[in-house]
C-alpha cells in the first residue's frame, strides 16, 4: 500500500472513531492514540502510523494534543 493510501485509511479510522463516540455522545470524543488509534492499526508499524498522523496534522487535516499519558487526535473542523 502506498503512503498516500496508509494516510487515507489512518484518516479514516480516526474520523470512524471520533464519529462513533460521537453518535453515542461520549466525551472526550477524541481518537486516542495507544488505546484507539493504534490498537486498530495491528497491519502497520508504530512508525509508519506515526508518520501518516504527522503528515496529517501538518497538512491541517488533524488536531491534536496530549492527555496524561497518551496523545488524541479529531478530524479538523472545516471553516465555514
Amino acid at each position: 500500500m502506498d503512503i498516500t493510501a496508509r494516510k487515507e485509511h489512518i484518516y479514516n479510522v480516526i474520523t470512524d472513531i471520533v464519529r462513533g463516540k460521537q453518535l453515542a455522545n461520549r466525551l472526550p470524543d477524541h481518537a486516542l492514540y495507544i488505546a484507539e488509534i493504534w490498537a486498530r492499526l495491528p497491519e502497520y508499524s508504530d512508525a509508519d502510523i506515526k508518520s501518516c498522523i504527522n503528515a496529517l496534522c501538518r497538512a491541517q487535516r488533524l488536531e491534536f494534543g496530549h492527555t496524561i499519558n497518551d496523545f488524541w487526535f479529531k478530524p479538523k473542523e472545516k471553516q465555514q
